[in-house]
């Protein structure tokens, strides 16, 4: 399945006419035959007038060989490391990092022989659906779109179910660097997925908000903005506030730039 195909798929939409699906669908495609790259994104977020920000540091090597470092110096813990060097890769345990301790998971990049004697082989976008839940800035459109290859990315899929809608027309601004970029925006679910009456997952989600992605004449991503509105409980009152949070992605990536053995360290 090709990454226009997942795109056109998850939008619920068709293809012919829809610019801004032909747009994601050639960014997509464009890192999905990239064999290496190197990148630097960071994540800033402003709710109720706190703003933290995070930066990650992505390397990879295509089929299986990729460094994720994330930094903040805002939010505890400062750092997140996702390391696959061909072999093995390791992560920190989800939510392990309370009070200063660190624990760190080792799985095998190649499973061990099957009944049949296949071996199963975790590309980078496996990788990363694998230990995503460690990092400290997991919803990373860069990561998304970067680390997907040209097959079935789970990752990915669940990451584009989350645009509920994606206006069809992409809009032509300046960029941040003052060079001409496709703005496309839509709906976007935030939060976890509701379940109905029987327990069973809908393709609802907890809220819905809106997002504008920016991605340049060359198709690269360039930015990404998320806006949503949240409902939290003011503990003097036990009332309902609604607060906006805003986060913003931004960075750059070259691809086919081979990374240096070294950074592949698994540790």
């Amino acid at each position: 399945m090709t990454a226009l195909s997942i795109a056109l798929m998850l939008a619920g939409q068709q293809a012919p006419a829809m610019k801004s699906l032909d747009i994601i669908g050639k960014c997509l495609s464009k890192y999905a035959e990239a064999n290496t790259g190197i990148g630097e994104f960071v994540m800033s977020q402003t709710a109720a007038g706190k703003k933290v920000s995070i930066k990650t540091d992505l390397q990879f090597e295509r089929p299986s060989k990729v460094f994720i470092h994330q930094f903040s110096d805002t939010v505890d813990p400062r750092d997140w490391l996702v390391v696959s060097d061909g072999s093995q890769f390791g992560y920190d345990v989800p939510g392990s990092r309370q009070g200063g301790l660190r624990r760190r998971l080792f799985e095998p990049v190649i499973s061990p022989p099957g009944p049949n004697g296949d071996r199963h082989v975790q590309m980078v976008h496996n990788i990363y659906l694998a230990a995503k839940r460690s990092l400290g800035d997991v919803p990373n459109p860069f990561l998304e779109f970067v680390t997907q290859g040209s097959g079935e990315s789970q990752s990915l899929r669940g990451y584009l179910a989350r645009l509920k809608k994606i206006d069809p027309e992409a809009k032509e601004k300046e960029g941040a660097d003052g060079i001409s970029v496709y703005s496309i925006s839509g709906q976007m679910w935030f939060g976890d997925q509701l379940k109905d009456a029987d327990g069973k997952v809908t393709d609802q989600y907890e809220s819905l908000g809106r997002y504008e992605m920016q991605i340049s004449k060359s198709f690269d991503l360039v930015s990404m903005k998320t806006i949503e509105n949240m409902a939290i409980t003011d503990k003097s009152n036990n009332l309902p506030t609604q607060i906006n949070i805003v986060t913003t992605w931004t960075g750059k990536i070259q691809l086919n730039q081979k990374p240096s053995d070294a950074i592949f360290k698994v540790q």
